[in-house]
């Protein structure tokens, strides 16, 4: 909700306590979380941050071995990685 309202920066701060702080997180909800921060520095125009977000989210899709690429928006990381 926050991303899709341009708040960025809370919706960042959001997923980074989904990721650090919530007990047990399902790792999907680690992937996802880790992916909207992503696309939220990548919004703030901090694609180098924003890469590192999609390759810890990539690691723990295959750490798990899903096959939801969908859920990682697994697009954003190679269009980061052919610039």
């Amino acid at each position: 909700f926050l991303y899709e309202r341009g708040n960025y920066d809370k919706a960042e701060f959001y997923c980074g306590k989904i990721v650090d702080e919530l007990e047990n997180p399902t790792p999907e909800e680690r992937i996802s979380a880790l992916n909207l921060m992503g696309l939220c520095r990548m919004r703030k125009e901090d694609p180098s941050v924003a890469l590192d977000y999609f390759h810890k989210a990539k690691n723990l899709l295959q750490k798990n071995n899903s096959s939801s690429e969908t859920l990682l928006g697994i697009e954003n990381l190679r269009l980061q990685e052919n610039n």
